[in-house]
């Protein structure tokens, strides 16, 4: 009879413990019904002393394991922001370039050749950018005119020479400032 009285203590700890899987008190209760049962059972094997110390003792455990189990079950539950891992920059917000960046019809320079993608150059910005057609590669170095924006992409078209002279002047190439330098 002790065998079955510690089986049915631990069997209503553990149904307390599943609270955290099955909330809304059902579980809990069934913990509580079997402990209390066990409690009888001590009471009636053990005497009304010994018992009554048992039950005393059970019901100390049941509310150290249910409050530490609803407890730790609402920590686990809670939905949080996946960990972002040291030194990854895809969990930052994007900044002013990457929401507001060139206009259509401006005038860039590559700085990553695009084939089909690679990064443009925007008041000293590396953007990320893709041709305009898949089967046009822009070298490092060439200026490229915006045509749009798609997801993270700039999509540019190699610039022809009238709208490349026309924004010379506005926006020089960073290579050929390192060589005049």
């Amino acid at each position: 009879m002790p065998i079955l009285i510690v089986f049915l203590f631990v069997v209503g700890v553990f149904a307390i413990m599943m609270e955290t899987i099955a909330p809304f008190g059902i579980a809990a209760a069934i913990g509580l019904l079997i402990i209390g049962a066990s409690g009888w059972l001590a009471v009636a094997e053990f005497g009304p002393a010994l018992g009554l110390l048992y039950c005393i003792f059970a019901l100390v455990v049941a509310v150290v394991t249910a409050r530490f189990s609803v407890r730790g079950g609402l920590i686990v539950m809670t939905l949080r922001p996946p960990r972002s891992t040291a030194g990854d920059e895809s969990d930052k917000p994007p900044d002013e370039a990457e929401l507001h960046g060139p206009a259509v019809g401006q005038t860039v320079v590559v700085v990553q050749p695009l084939r089909p993608t690679g990064s443009i150059l925007w008041e000293g910005r590396r953007l990320p950018a893709r041709t305009s057609q898949a089967e046009i590669a822009i070298p490092s170095g060439a200026r490229a005119v915006v045509r749009a924006k798609e997801s993270i992409y700039w999509i540019v078209a190699p610039a022809t020479n009238e709208s490349a002279s026309r924004s010379a002047s506005a926006d020089p190439p960073a290579s050929s400032d390192a060589a005049s330098g």
